[in-house]
């Protein structure tokens, strides 16, 4: 199992850089941040579904991946839920405990792949349903984030009607929004607020 403590008591240094992620590094983090998404939890709306959940298998580049069916949907729910709480973490030893819990979940088990741009770690579920392959795939990809980057880059989106999650990849771990729509409708609400309280509208 991949444990994170051993990665905890880094230097500050360690995690302020910018983010640059391979293909194979982000592919899982906008898994994850897409999974998360899937429900609004602001206005209780659903969209994921059969097809989403077997997008998401085809977008991990999975080899002969699980067909995904309705039964898989409550298993992919509650994996859902696991991978925002990495998001709402508020400490590195909370996100650690949330990362391998997911691998937990997905009975994980890391092996060394030599494909492509050479030898590199993956890992795979012992259970090979929808569930299992994209909680060891996204559960691999936060690993990382948490062990190189700590927790600036998880986000939580500070609009007032949106708790939508991303991966702040600014230089300064400075993203507030999801979304540019989301930055855009505050800073008119800003704008609105400030222009009512000097009498302009």
């Amino acid at each position: 199992m991949l444990l994170l403590y051993n990665y905890l008591h880094r230097t500050e240094s360690d995690v302020r850089c910018q983010v640059q992620f391979s293909h194979y590094k982000n592919m899982p983090l906008q898994l994850a941040v897409d999974l998360v998404n899937s429900l609004d939890v602001v206005d209780n709306l659903e969209t994921l579904d059969v097809a989403a959940v077997a997008g998401m298998l085809d977008r991990a580049e999975i080899d002969n991946p699980p067909e995904a069916t309705e039964g898989d949907l409550m298993a992919v729910r509650a994996l859902r839920e696991r991978v925002r709480q990495v998001f709402e973490s508020t400490s590195l030893e909370g996100a650690a405990e949330s990362v391998n819990k997911i691998l937990q979940h997905a009975h994980a088990v890391p092996f060394v792949g030599v494909h492509g741009m050479g030898p590199h770690l993956h890992v795979a579920p012992r259970k090979s349903d929808p569930a299992g392959w994209l909680g060891a795939e996204i559960g691999m990809g936060l690993a990382e984030l948490v062990c190189h980057y700590g927790t600036d880059r998880f986000g939580v989106c500070s609009a007032d009607d949106c708790r939508d999650v991303f991966i702040d990849t600014s230089r300064n771990h400075s993203r507030k929004h999801c979304s540019d729509r989301c930055t855009n409708r505050e800073g008119v609400r800003s704008f609105r607020k400030r222009a009512s309280e000097t009498g302009g509208v």
